[in-house]
Protein backbone atom coordinates (compact mmCIF):
# COMPACT_ATOMS: atom_id res chain seq x y z
CA UNK A 1 0.00 0.00 0.00
CA UNK A 2 1.53 3.90 -0.60
CA UNK A 3 1.86 5.53 2.12
CA UNK A 4 3.13 9.49 1.90
CA UNK A 5 4.14 11.04 5.32
CA UNK A 6 2.61 14.70 5.88
CA UNK A 7 3.68 17.38 7.75
CA UNK A 8 1.44 19.70 9.84
CA UNK A 9 2.17 22.56 7.39
CA UNK A 10 0.98 20.74 4.54
CA UNK A 11 -2.95 20.17 5.50
CA UNK A 12 -3.84 23.49 4.25
CA UNK A 13 -4.66 22.55 1.23
CA UNK A 14 -7.41 19.81 2.09
CA UNK A 15 -9.36 23.17 3.25
CA UNK A 16 -10.28 23.46 -0.56
CA UNK A 17 -12.73 20.58 -0.41
CA UNK A 18 -15.90 21.99 -0.14
CA UNK A 19 -17.55 21.02 3.00
CA UNK A 20 -14.42 20.03 4.61
CA UNK A 21 -13.03 20.67 8.02
CA UNK A 22 -9.74 19.54 9.55
CA UNK A 23 -10.23 18.53 12.81
CA UNK A 24 -6.85 17.56 15.47
CA UNK A 25 -7.52 15.17 18.59
CA UNK A 26 -4.84 14.48 20.96
CA UNK A 27 -3.39 11.45 23.56
CA UNK A 28 -1.48 14.31 24.88
CA UNK A 29 2.61 14.40 24.82
CA UNK A 30 3.90 10.82 25.36
CA UNK A 31 -0.01 9.42 24.55
CA UNK A 32 -0.54 10.15 28.43
CA UNK A 33 -4.36 11.03 27.82
CA UNK A 34 -7.70 9.95 25.84
CA UNK A 35 -10.40 12.43 24.12
CA UNK A 36 -14.16 12.20 23.67
CA UNK A 37 -14.76 13.79 20.47
CA UNK A 38 -18.29 14.75 18.50
CA UNK A 39 -18.36 14.46 15.16
CA UNK A 40 -21.34 16.93 15.17
CA UNK A 41 -21.14 19.95 17.02
CA UNK A 42 -16.79 19.69 17.24
CA UNK A 43 -17.30 18.89 21.06
CA UNK A 44 -13.81 17.60 22.68
CA UNK A 45 -13.29 16.11 26.11
CA UNK A 46 -9.71 15.16 27.05
CA UNK A 47 -9.08 13.37 30.26
CA UNK A 48 -5.62 11.65 31.91
CA UNK A 49 -4.49 8.00 31.91
CA UNK A 50 -4.40 8.33 35.48
CA UNK A 51 -8.34 9.26 35.61
CA UNK A 52 -9.38 6.01 36.14
CA UNK A 53 -8.91 2.03 36.40
CA UNK A 54 -11.93 0.59 35.44
CA UNK A 55 -15.18 1.46 34.00
CA UNK A 56 -18.91 -0.13 34.42
CA UNK A 57 -21.44 0.34 31.28
CA UNK A 58 -24.35 2.11 32.43
CA UNK A 59 -26.81 2.91 29.60
CA UNK A 60 -29.67 0.44 30.39
CA UNK A 61 -30.41 -1.94 33.05
CA UNK A 62 -29.60 -5.53 30.81
CA UNK A 63 -25.81 -4.01 29.60
CA UNK A 64 -23.30 -4.99 32.56
CA UNK A 65 -20.30 -4.58 30.89
CA UNK A 66 -16.84 -3.71 32.76
CA UNK A 67 -13.95 -2.30 31.33
CA UNK A 68 -10.24 -1.85 31.96
CA UNK A 69 -8.23 1.22 31.58
CA UNK A 70 -5.25 -0.03 29.21
CA UNK A 71 -4.29 3.36 27.96
CA UNK A 72 -0.68 3.71 28.87
CA UNK A 73 1.40 6.49 28.16
CA UNK A 74 5.38 6.37 27.72
CA UNK A 75 7.10 5.98 31.45
CA UNK A 76 3.67 5.11 32.89
CA UNK A 77 2.58 1.49 34.40
CA UNK A 78 -0.34 -0.32 32.87
CA UNK A 79 -3.17 -1.09 34.62
CA UNK A 80 -3.60 -4.81 34.44
CA UNK A 81 -6.43 -7.75 35.00
CA UNK A 82 -5.67 -11.58 35.65
CA UNK A 83 -8.05 -14.52 36.48
CA UNK A 84 -7.77 -14.96 39.98
CA UNK A 85 -6.52 -18.90 40.58
CA UNK A 86 -9.60 -19.16 42.95
CA UNK A 87 -13.61 -18.01 42.93
CA UNK A 88 -13.41 -17.73 46.35
CA UNK A 89 -13.08 -14.00 47.64
CA UNK A 90 -12.21 -15.39 51.04
CA UNK A 91 -9.04 -17.15 50.16
CA UNK A 92 -5.63 -15.62 50.27
CA UNK A 93 -3.91 -15.12 46.93
CA UNK A 94 -0.55 -15.02 46.38
CA UNK A 95 1.24 -13.21 43.45
CA UNK A 96 2.93 -16.42 42.37
CA UNK A 97 -0.47 -17.31 41.32
CA UNK A 98 -1.22 -14.32 39.14
CA UNK A 99 -0.74 -14.69 35.63
CA UNK A 100 -2.07 -14.73 32.19
CA UNK A 101 -3.85 -10.99 31.43
CA UNK A 102 -6.91 -10.40 29.86
CA UNK A 103 -8.34 -7.46 27.83
CA UNK A 104 -10.96 -5.43 26.58
CA UNK A 105 -11.94 -7.14 23.37
CA UNK A 106 -12.88 -3.47 21.55
CA UNK A 107 -16.02 -5.39 19.83
CA UNK A 108 -18.78 -3.47 21.85
CA UNK A 109 -19.19 -1.16 24.29
CA UNK A 110 -21.38 -3.72 26.45
CA UNK A 111 -18.83 -6.27 26.77
CA UNK A 112 -15.13 -5.46 28.66
CA UNK A 113 -12.51 -7.28 29.89
CA UNK A 114 -14.12 -8.37 33.08
CA UNK A 115 -17.23 -10.28 30.86
CA UNK A 116 -13.87 -12.55 29.71
CA UNK A 117 -15.27 -15.95 29.07
CA UNK A 118 -18.65 -15.51 29.04
CA UNK A 119 -20.88 -18.20 27.03
CA UNK A 120 -21.63 -16.22 24.03
CA UNK A 121 -24.87 -18.08 23.00
CA UNK A 122 -26.50 -17.37 26.38
CA UNK A 123 -27.58 -14.18 27.02
CA UNK A 124 -27.59 -14.42 30.76
CA UNK A 125 -23.97 -14.94 31.26
CA UNK A 126 -21.61 -11.77 31.45
CA UNK A 127 -18.65 -13.32 32.27
CA UNK A 128 -18.36 -12.02 35.78
CA UNK A 129 -21.66 -13.18 36.98
CA UNK A 130 -24.67 -14.79 35.54
CA UNK A 131 -28.26 -13.43 35.33
CA UNK A 132 -30.73 -14.59 37.71
CA UNK A 133 -34.40 -15.09 36.62
CA UNK A 134 -35.40 -15.36 40.55
CA UNK A 135 -33.80 -12.73 42.03
CA UNK A 136 -33.82 -10.41 38.86
CA UNK A 137 -30.00 -9.80 39.58
CA UNK A 138 -26.76 -10.59 37.82
CA UNK A 139 -24.79 -12.60 40.84
CA UNK A 140 -21.13 -12.42 40.51
CA UNK A 141 -19.38 -15.67 40.01
CA UNK A 142 -15.84 -14.78 39.58
CA UNK A 143 -12.83 -13.76 41.35
CA UNK A 144 -10.52 -11.33 39.17
CA UNK A 145 -6.69 -9.54 40.29
CA UNK A 146 -6.26 -6.21 39.45
CA UNK A 147 -2.42 -4.56 39.53
CA UNK A 148 -2.52 -0.97 39.27
CA UNK A 149 -0.12 1.55 38.42
CA UNK A 150 1.53 1.97 41.86
CA UNK A 151 2.83 -1.86 41.05
CA UNK A 152 0.45 -3.14 44.08
CA UNK A 153 -2.40 -6.12 43.54
CA UNK A 154 -5.76 -6.06 44.38
CA UNK A 155 -8.49 -8.82 44.68
CA UNK A 156 -11.49 -7.78 43.31
CA UNK A 157 -15.18 -9.70 43.34
CA UNK A 158 -18.16 -7.85 41.10
CA UNK A 159 -20.61 -8.96 43.89
CA UNK A 160 -23.94 -8.32 42.03
CA UNK A 161 -25.98 -6.06 39.63
CA UNK A 162 -29.52 -5.24 40.87
CA UNK A 163 -31.29 -3.30 38.75
CA UNK A 164 -29.48 -0.54 38.38
CA UNK A 165 -27.02 -0.96 41.11
CA UNK A 166 -23.56 -2.57 40.71
CA UNK A 167 -21.52 -3.79 43.65
CA UNK A 168 -18.40 -4.72 44.23
CA UNK A 169 -15.64 -4.97 46.41
CA UNK A 170 -11.71 -5.44 46.67
CA UNK A 171 -8.79 -6.29 49.06
CA UNK A 172 -4.74 -6.74 49.49
CA UNK A 173 -4.33 -10.37 48.26
CA UNK A 174 -4.68 -11.43 52.00
CA UNK A 175 -7.62 -10.23 52.49
CA UNK A 176 -6.81 -6.94 54.52
CA UNK A 177 -7.98 -3.57 53.87
CA UNK A 178 -11.13 -4.48 51.94
CA UNK A 179 -13.23 -1.91 50.21
CA UNK A 180 -17.52 -2.67 49.53
CA UNK A 181 -18.04 -0.37 46.78
CA UNK A 182 -22.18 0.64 45.14
CA UNK A 183 -22.13 2.24 41.96
CA UNK A 184 -25.82 3.65 40.50
CA UNK A 185 -26.28 3.18 36.72
CA UNK A 186 -29.00 5.70 37.32
CA UNK A 187 -26.52 8.59 38.64
CA UNK A 188 -25.00 8.66 34.71
CA UNK A 189 -28.22 9.52 32.40
CA UNK A 190 -27.21 9.62 28.93
CA UNK A 191 -23.49 8.05 29.61
CA UNK A 192 -21.74 4.75 27.97
CA UNK A 193 -19.70 4.51 31.80
CA UNK A 194 -19.04 5.70 34.87
CA UNK A 195 -15.18 5.51 35.77
CA UNK A 196 -13.64 4.08 39.22
CA UNK A 197 -10.11 5.41 40.65
CA UNK A 198 -8.24 3.46 42.84
CA UNK A 199 -5.41 5.66 43.73
CA UNK A 200 -8.57 7.97 45.19
CA UNK A 201 -10.91 5.55 45.64
CA UNK A 202 -13.89 7.31 43.88
CA UNK A 203 -16.55 6.34 41.31
CA UNK A 204 -16.41 9.42 38.54
CA UNK A 205 -18.14 11.03 35.93
CA UNK A 206 -15.51 11.48 32.96
CA UNK A 207 -17.17 11.45 29.69
CA UNK A 208 -18.86 14.40 27.63
CA UNK A 209 -22.67 15.44 27.78
CA UNK A 210 -24.70 14.19 25.25
CA UNK A 211 -22.21 10.80 24.81
CA UNK A 212 -19.48 10.67 22.25
CA UNK A 213 -18.68 9.47 18.84
CA UNK A 214 -14.93 8.93 18.57
CA UNK A 215 -12.50 7.81 21.47
CA UNK A 216 -8.67 8.88 20.85
CA UNK A 217 -7.21 6.51 23.38
CA UNK A 218 -4.56 3.49 23.60
CA UNK A 219 -5.72 -0.30 23.80
CA UNK A 220 -4.38 -3.61 23.68
CA UNK A 221 -4.30 -5.24 20.74
CA UNK A 222 -2.85 -8.57 19.95
CA UNK A 223 -0.39 -7.26 16.75
CA UNK A 224 2.60 -8.96 15.18
CA UNK A 225 5.47 -6.14 15.41
CA UNK A 226 9.30 -7.55 14.21
CA UNK A 227 8.22 -11.04 13.54
CA UNK A 228 6.95 -11.37 17.32
CA UNK A 229 2.64 -11.73 17.82
CA UNK A 230 2.01 -10.22 21.20
CA UNK A 231 -0.30 -8.01 22.81
CA UNK A 232 0.89 -4.48 22.19
CA UNK A 233 -0.56 -0.76 23.78
CA UNK A 234 -1.67 0.60 20.24
CA UNK A 235 -3.08 4.21 19.89
CA UNK A 236 -5.86 4.32 17.80
CA UNK A 237 -10.27 5.77 17.21
CA UNK A 238 -12.91 3.63 18.52
CA UNK A 239 -16.59 4.41 18.08
CA UNK A 240 -18.98 5.00 20.38
CA UNK A 241 -22.12 3.65 21.42
CA UNK A 242 -24.87 3.38 18.74
CA UNK A 243 -22.24 4.88 16.16
CA UNK A 244 -21.05 2.52 13.17
CA UNK A 245 -18.37 2.83 10.80
CA UNK A 246 -17.15 1.34 7.32
CA UNK A 247 -13.69 0.97 6.12
CA UNK A 248 -12.97 2.24 2.65
CA UNK A 249 -9.68 0.85 1.17
CA UNK A 250 -7.26 0.95 -1.70
CA UNK A 251 -9.44 3.95 -2.73
CA UNK A 252 -8.66 7.81 -3.61
CA UNK A 253 -10.24 9.23 -0.55
CA UNK A 254 -11.12 11.95 -2.69
CA UNK A 255 -13.77 10.03 -5.06
CA UNK A 256 -14.84 7.55 -2.60
CA UNK A 257 -19.10 7.54 -2.29
CA UNK A 258 -20.40 6.72 0.43
CA UNK A 259 -23.20 4.88 -1.52
CA UNK A 260 -21.06 1.97 -2.43
CA UNK A 261 -20.46 1.32 1.38
CA UNK A 262 -24.07 1.31 2.06
CA UNK A 263 -23.92 -2.39 2.74
CA UNK A 264 -20.75 -2.40 4.90
CA UNK A 265 -21.22 -1.03 7.99
CA UNK A 266 -20.38 -2.65 11.32
CA UNK A 267 -20.65 -1.61 15.39
CA UNK A 268 -17.44 -2.99 16.12
CA UNK A 269 -15.74 -0.39 17.97
CA UNK A 270 -12.36 -0.82 15.93
CA UNK A 271 -13.11 -0.51 12.76
CA UNK A 272 -11.18 2.59 12.37
CA UNK A 273 -8.82 1.51 14.92
CA UNK A 274 -4.72 2.17 14.74
CA UNK A 275 -3.68 1.30 11.38
CA UNK A 276 -4.30 4.47 9.20
CA UNK A 277 -1.13 5.24 10.43
CA UNK A 278 2.96 2.97 10.23
CA UNK A 279 5.62 4.02 11.12
CA UNK A 280 8.72 3.36 9.22
CA UNK A 281 12.37 2.46 10.93
CA UNK A 282 13.90 3.53 7.64
CA UNK A 283 13.36 7.25 7.68
CA UNK A 284 12.23 7.27 11.51
CA UNK A 285 8.92 8.80 10.15
CA UNK A 286 5.27 8.21 10.85
CA UNK A 287 3.75 7.68 7.60
CA UNK A 288 -0.10 8.45 6.64
CA UNK A 289 -1.93 5.80 4.21
CA UNK A 290 -2.76 8.00 1.40
CA UNK A 291 -5.59 5.67 -0.33
CA UNK A 292 -8.08 4.79 3.10
CA UNK A 293 -11.17 6.43 4.13
CA UNK A 294 -13.79 5.59 6.91
CA UNK A 295 -17.70 6.84 6.04
CA UNK A 296 -19.01 7.39 10.06
CA UNK A 297 -22.95 7.12 11.13
CA UNK A 298 -23.67 7.99 14.10
CA UNK A 299 -26.77 7.70 16.32
CA UNK A 300 -29.23 10.02 14.43
CA UNK A 301 -28.18 8.41 11.04
CA UNK A 302 -25.88 11.29 9.93
CA UNK A 303 -22.43 10.15 7.66
CA UNK A 304 -19.25 11.85 7.84
CA UNK A 305 -16.53 10.91 6.07
CA UNK A 306 -13.26 10.47 8.19
CA UNK A 307 -9.63 10.70 5.89
CA UNK A 308 -6.45 11.07 8.40
CA UNK A 309 -3.80 13.40 7.05
CA UNK A 310 -1.15 13.54 9.85
CA UNK A 311 -0.21 12.42 12.90
CA UNK A 312 2.57 13.69 15.00
CA UNK A 313 3.82 11.00 17.06
CA UNK A 314 4.85 10.61 21.02
CA UNK A 315 5.75 14.60 21.33
CA UNK A 316 2.12 15.95 20.94
CA UNK A 317 0.03 12.85 20.42
CA UNK A 318 -1.90 14.36 17.93
CA UNK A 319 -3.72 13.53 14.93
CA UNK A 320 -5.56 15.14 12.45
CA UNK A 321 -8.09 14.12 10.25
CA UNK A 322 -10.72 15.54 7.29
CA UNK A 323 -14.23 15.96 8.26
CA UNK A 324 -16.95 15.60 6.29
CA UNK A 325 -20.55 15.61 6.35
CA UNK A 326 -21.48 13.48 3.31
CA UNK A 327 -25.46 12.43 4.57
CA UNK A 328 -27.65 14.16 6.58
CA UNK A 329 -30.37 11.75 7.81
CA UNK A 330 -33.91 13.24 6.98
CA UNK A 331 -35.60 11.70 9.90
CA UNK A 332 -35.37 8.82 12.14
CA UNK A 333 -38.61 6.25 12.41
CA UNK A 334 -40.05 5.63 15.74
CA UNK A 335 -39.70 1.81 15.08
CA UNK A 336 -35.84 2.47 15.66
CA UNK A 337 -35.88 4.55 18.14
CA UNK A 338 -38.26 1.90 19.97
CA UNK A 339 -35.52 -0.63 19.49
CA UNK A 340 -32.81 0.87 20.41
CA UNK A 341 -34.55 2.29 23.60
CA UNK A 342 -35.23 -1.16 24.96
CA UNK A 343 -32.74 -3.24 23.92
CA UNK A 344 -35.35 -5.38 22.56
CA UNK A 345 -33.82 -9.35 21.89
CA UNK A 346 -35.45 -12.82 21.35
CA UNK A 347 -33.41 -16.02 22.16
CA UNK A 348 -33.12 -18.88 21.15
CA UNK A 349 -33.20 -17.42 17.27
CA UNK A 350 -33.62 -21.69 16.95
CA UNK A 351 -36.45 -22.40 19.54
CA UNK A 352 -38.36 -25.80 19.93
CA UNK A 353 -41.37 -24.53 22.43
CA UNK A 354 -40.44 -21.62 24.32
CA UNK A 355 -38.97 -18.12 23.43
CA UNK A 356 -37.60 -15.57 25.99
CA UNK A 357 -38.43 -11.89 24.67
CA UNK A 358 -35.85 -9.68 26.76
CA UNK A 359 -35.73 -6.05 27.28
CA UNK A 360 -35.38 -2.74 29.30
CA UNK A 361 -38.44 -0.97 29.67
CA UNK A 362 -37.95 2.60 31.07
CA UNK A 363 -41.58 3.48 32.13
CA UNK A 364 -44.50 1.33 32.88
CA UNK A 365 -46.04 0.15 29.47
CA UNK A 366 -48.72 -1.45 28.02
CA UNK A 367 -47.74 -3.61 24.94
CA UNK A 368 -49.31 -5.80 22.23
CA UNK A 369 -47.12 -8.54 21.63
CA UNK A 370 -47.97 -9.97 18.30
CA UNK A 371 -46.72 -12.83 16.24
CA UNK A 372 -46.56 -13.16 12.40
CA UNK A 373 -45.57 -15.75 9.77
CA UNK A 374 -42.96 -13.75 7.10
CA UNK A 375 -46.06 -13.00 5.10
CA UNK A 376 -47.24 -10.34 7.30
CA UNK A 377 -50.61 -12.36 8.90
CA UNK A 378 -51.24 -12.23 12.77
CA UNK A 379 -51.02 -15.59 14.25
CA UNK A 380 -51.22 -14.30 17.71
CA UNK A 381 -51.87 -11.15 19.55
CA UNK A 382 -51.92 -10.16 23.18
CA UNK A 383 -52.25 -6.54 25.19
CA UNK A 384 -50.12 -7.22 28.30
CA UNK A 385 -49.19 -4.63 30.93
CA UNK A 386 -45.55 -4.48 31.86
CA UNK A 387 -43.88 -2.89 34.74
CA UNK A 388 -40.69 -0.25 34.57
CA UNK A 389 -37.23 -2.38 34.75
CA UNK A 390 -35.30 -5.45 33.49
CA UNK A 391 -37.89 -7.59 31.64
CA UNK A 392 -37.39 -11.25 30.37
CA UNK A 393 -40.40 -13.08 29.68
CA UNK A 394 -41.08 -16.39 28.72
CA UNK A 395 -43.93 -17.30 25.72
CA UNK A 396 -45.24 -20.68 24.21
CA UNK A 397 -44.74 -21.43 20.89
CA UNK A 398 -45.24 -25.32 20.91
CA UNK A 399 -48.71 -24.47 18.66
CA UNK A 400 -46.59 -22.95 15.96
CA UNK A 401 -45.67 -24.46 12.86
CA UNK A 402 -42.11 -25.24 11.77
CA UNK A 403 -41.05 -22.15 10.21
CA UNK A 404 -39.96 -18.53 10.48
CA UNK A 405 -41.86 -16.17 12.35
CA UNK A 406 -41.86 -12.51 13.43
CA UNK A 407 -42.45 -11.14 16.72
CA UNK A 408 -43.49 -7.65 17.50
CA UNK A 409 -43.80 -5.78 20.25
CA UNK A 410 -45.66 -2.53 19.98
CA UNK A 411 -46.74 0.28 21.87
CA UNK A 412 -48.05 4.27 21.64
CA UNK A 413 -44.39 4.85 20.93
CA UNK A 414 -43.94 2.39 17.90
CA UNK A 415 -42.69 -1.21 17.23
CA UNK A 416 -39.84 -3.53 17.77
CA UNK A 417 -39.02 -6.04 15.71
CA UNK A 418 -36.73 -9.55 15.90
CA UNK A 419 -37.05 -12.56 13.85
CA UNK A 420 -37.18 -16.49 15.38
CA UNK A 421 -37.36 -19.86 13.91
CA UNK A 422 -39.41 -22.44 15.57
CA UNK A 423 -37.80 -25.99 15.00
Amino acid sequence: MKKITLLVGTIVSFFAIANAQIVQITSGAAYKKQTFYSLSNDAKTIINNTDWDIAFSVYGQQDGGVFLNESVGSGEKPVKLYPAPTNDFSKVITSAEVKDSIFNDEVSWGYGAFNTGRDLANPFDYGWGAYSTATKQVVGSKVFVLRLRDGSLRKIEIQKLNLTVYTFRYADLDGKNEQVVTLDKAKFPGKTHAYYSFATNTVKDLEPAGNFDLLYTRYVSRVEQNGVIADYPLLGVLTGRGVSAAKAAKIDPTKVLYTDYATKYEKRTDVISYDWKTFNLTDMKWLIAEDLAYFVKVRNGDIYKIVFVDFEGSATGTASFEKMKVFSNPGVSTANLLEKELNFKVFPTLADNEIQVAFDNKNNEIYDIIISDMTGRTLSQNQVPVAAGFQVNSLNISDLARGSYILTLKSNKGFATAKFVKN
